[in-house]
């Protein structure tokens, strides 16, 4: 597949991350689930630090991006439904 201007267009309408002042108000408009509880959750399940969290939204849903730094130095990423705080993968776990 070659990469082109058009094709990266495309890429970058199917995921793009808000600034926080747009998650603010995306969150309230959409009823999502609180970020900051999602991400204690996850800090407790993968026994990480929780370093950040990011909504972003992929095609047509919204998603928690969830940054956790562990004890031997990993960092887990953490993509959760942001809509039902329901798990949906992790990278970096092993």
């Amino acid at each position: 597949m070659l990469w082109t201007p058009a094709l990266a267009a495309e890429r970058a309408a199917e995921h793009a991350c808000l600034t926080a002042e747009q998650a603010r108000e995306k969150i309230a408009l959409h009823k999502l689930a609180e970020p900051f509880r999602l991400m204690l959750a996850m800090a407790k399940r993968f026994q990480g630090d929780a370093i950040g969290v990011k909504l972003c939204r992929r095609k047509d849903e919204f998603i928690y991006e969830i940054s956790l730094l562990r004890r031997d130095g990993r960092v887990i990423h953490v993509v959760m439904n942001a809509a039902s705080g329901q798990f949906m993968h992790a990278t970096n776990i092993k």
